[in-house]
């Protein structure tokens, strides 16, 4: 992993499962912030690895959220993003993963 800053990680396209898994596992919660997604793959995969999500409340993404999975922000409300990123990152840190499946 490539660093940029020091609280941000730069992440190139990988095809291996196992390097994209590692990923999700290493991060704090998983941002899916498309306002035209049609389903949420990304979002999923978090959840398949334990990673709690943030998505907008627009498209198919608020229908994968449930209060174990993550959380639903508005569209384009910065605040409430920053506030949600907070709140998942201290209760990952706090609480063992969520369970899939």
């Amino acid at each position: 992993m490539k660093k940029i800053s020091k609280k941000i990680i730069g992440v190139k396209r990988t095809e291996s499962i196992q390097e994209l898994s590692e990923y999700y596992l290493a991060a704090d919660v998983v941002l899916s912030l498309s306002s035209q997604e049609t389903f949420g793959l990304t979002t999923i995969e978090g959840f398949a690895c334990g990673t709690s999500g943030i998505v907008y409340n627009c498209t198919a993404s608020p229908e994968l959220i449930t209060p174990e999975t993550g959380l639903v922000v508005k569209k384009g409300d910065l605040n409430q993003l920053i506030s949600s990123v907070k709140r998942l990152k201290n209760l990952a840190k706090n609480t063992s993963p969520i369970s899939v499946g």
